[in-house]
């Protein structure tokens, strides 16, 4: 994997305390696959951010990143609640 790869997903967490284990962009409980969806439905950025305004477009690049190595047989890893800092964590609602 190209660091450039491995930067984009270090915004993407699998905890398997949220969300049964999907992955999510990183501080928020948007999972993945539900950006993908959207993309797929309405592939305007615009569209997505006035949606989920805390997404950024390198969020966007981290999510198709994933996608990317789930379709190549990659595996994204599972982090454990006690490794995630302040900076994974994902704020109440």
């Amino acid at each position: 994997m190209t660091q450039d790869r491995a930067n984009r997903l270090e915004r993407i967490i699998v905890n398997p305390g949220i969300l049964g284990g999907k992955p999510l962009v990183k501080g928020t409980r948007i999972p993945v696959e539900l950006v993908l969806k959207l993309l797929s439905q309405d592939p305007s950025l615009t569209t997505l951010f006035e949606a989920f305004p805390r997404l950024s477009p390198e969020d966007v690049q981290a999510c198709l990143a994933c996608a990317g190595l789930q379709i190549a047989g990659e595996e994204i890893h599972a982090v454990s609640p006690e490794s995630l800092s302040a900076d994974h964590a994902i704020p109440a609602r």
